[in-house]
């Protein structure tokens, strides 16, 4: 509790909430930058199933993996 309260003080979010935005820029990256199968990109980015990936993907993205896929990847521009 103590080493969260300090968290929070500093950093402005909880560690868990660091953590997550943490799991879904990865993802980002790894959306944008490769053709890697979303079912991987769960896995790779610390998520334990896809549609807790999913929701909690489109909750900070406002997109869902696929439609960031499809608006940022440059290897699959057509």
């Amino acid at each position: 509790t103590s080493v969260n309260e300090l968290f929070r003080e500093h950093m402005g979010q909880s560690a868990i909430q660091y953590l997550i935005a943490l799991r879904v820029r990865f993802a980002c990256l790894l959306l944008r930058d490769t053709t890697v199968p979303v079912k991987e990109i769960v896995w790779r980015s610390g998520f334990r199933d896809i549609v807790n990936f999913h929701r909690t993907f489109k909750k900070n993205t406002a997109m869902t993996p696929l439609e960031y896929r499809r608006e940022f990847c440059f290897l699959i521009a057509g």
